[in-house]
């Protein structure tokens, strides 16, 4: 279901929600929680939010994934860890959610949630997001104006994957006036492939990190600038190196 960035604002969905009525949009649209058919497979990770996915690789710790206003944008700011090994590396991507998309979070594949940690904005309030989300909806994304990403409150559940035998850090970045991200799971607690993690409101970012390992690699399905839906979409392809599981 992934469709080009471009295509995604000329469609129907979006002009449906974008032309509601304010009351409609605030009261009801905005809070949807839409039951989707999802297939469970562990040959691949879904994507874990509806939205624009913004950029994605794999990276070392220190290593610039974007530039926001000549300063790098890292794991280590993702992650808000500066004890991260450098030459450590990691699978990264990042996700928009737009005002106009579902708002709900969900695993990539199925495991245990280790750690949830709720870390406070650097400054006394939330940067807002809407410069960056006004220019992504012209089809112009501007990442010097993502400086929300290194300043907002954020929340961080990591999760391990028994799949890939590795850790994934979904890492929720609030916008100006949310206070709290709401989470439907708690610490150790088990979780399925595509499971509604956690509600996140108004414009928000989605990044998530995997870390590398040398048993698995992941290939790419979907091209940056696409928009995405959660549980529907396979963002990657997992494939390991050793003969010990084989898809």
């Amino acid at each position: 279901m992934a469709i080009p960035l471009e295509t995604w604002l000329k469609s129907e969905e979006f002009k449906e929600i974008a032309d509601a009525p304010l009351k409609e949009f605030s009261e009801y649209l905005f809070f949807r929680n839409p039951l989707r058919n999802i297939t469970v497979d562990d040959r691949f990770l879904k994507a874990p939010s509806d939205g624009i996915l913004l950029y994605q690789g794999k990276y070392q710790a220190n290593q610039k994934i974007v530039e926001v206003k000549g300063k790098k944008y890292t794991v280590r700011d993702i992650l808000d860890d500066d004890t991260i090994p450098k030459e450590k590396k990691f699978y990264v991507f990042g996700i928009y959610l737009t005002s106009f998309s579902v708002h709900v979070v969900r695993t990539m594949t199925k495991g245990v949630i280790l750690e949830i940690r709720n870390l406070l904005p650097i400054l006394s309030n939330n940067f807002p997001m809407v410069l960056f989300e006004s220019e992504l909806l012209r089809n112009n994304p501007n990442f010097n104006f993502m400086q929300f990403s290194f300043l907002n409150q954020r929340t961080i559940v990591m999760q391990y994957s028994p799949v890939l035998r590795t850790r994934i850090y979904y890492v929720l970045i609030a916008d100006a006036e949310v206070d709290k991200n709401l989470l439907f799971v708690g610490e150790d607690e088990a979780v399925s492939q595509a499971q509604r993690l956690a509600y996140v409101l108004f414009g928000s970012q989605l990044d998530v990190v995997i870390e590398a390992q040398d048993w698995f690699r992941l290939r790419k399905l979907v091209p940056n600038f696409y928009y995405i839906y959660a549980g529907l979409d396979d963002l990657y392809r997992v494939y390991f190196r050793y003969p010990y599981k084989v898809y």
